[in-house]
């Protein structure tokens, strides 16, 4: 089944290369990456930290030298303004709601994959169509980009509805934090919904 999910992956990136261009590769690099944030923190959440702390040292070192030809030629390709501002907010916007959420004795690791997968699809959904990031074919997109991301964290199902529509509505601040800032606040206030007998709207789902 790995093959089959593989050469089908495989198939669907380059038939949507063919419109989107760099814009889907940077839209690969943003789920891969917090697909992997999200993956180290369930392990052990110290080790995501960390793996984020060392990101964001590794950025900051490749933007003093990003005039250089190696980084000025990456940052052609994947930066949308050749700043790699977006990938800062990125990790930034991951690693401030894990600290808190750490700090209450939660795993954070969910919130690494529904910025992933939520802006990811989003932003793939609503180019593909020619409309806008936030649109309603955007929506779509990020409710399927929910759904994977409830089905990666075993988290409640109404994530999949409640992020993607938040970052729907919410149009004056960057995705990169309304998501995980929101996927968190969620998390808790599932938590405390369920500690009163409404076990269903549980934030954590055992399947």
């Amino acid at each position: 089944s790995g093959y089959v999910f593989t050469s089908v992956g495989i198939l669907l990136f380059n038939y949507l290369e063919r419109d989107l261009g760099k814009a889907l590769h940077r839209k690969a690099i943003h789920i891969g990456l917090g697909s992997l944030i999200g993956y180290i923190t369930f392990i052990k959440p110290l080790y995501g930290i960390l793996f984020m702390f060392l990101l964001l040292i590794i950025g900051a070192f490749l933007y003093l030298i990003r005039n250089t030809y190696f980084v000025s030629l990456f940052l052609r390709e994947y930066s949308k303004d050749m700043s790699g501002k977006e990938a800062f907010t990125f990790v930034i916007g991951i690693l401030i709601p894990s600290l808190i959420g750490f700090s209450l004795g939660i795993n954070p690791y969910f919130i690494a994959f529904y910025l992933a997968w939520v802006d990811g699809l989003s932003t793939i959904f609503g180019l593909k169509f020619r409309s806008k990031e936030k649109s309603i074919n955007g929506l779509f997109g990020g409710i399927l980009g929910g759904i994977i991301a409830v089905l990666a964290t075993r988290t409640n199902p109404l994530f999949a509805i409640i992020i993607p529509l938040i970052e729907y509505k919410i149009k004056r601040f960057d995705d990169n934090l309304v998501i995980p800032f929101s996927t968190l606040l969620l998390y808790i206030l599932l938590a405390q919904v369920s500690n009163m007998g409404l076990y269903y709207l549980s934030p954590q789902f055992p399947f």
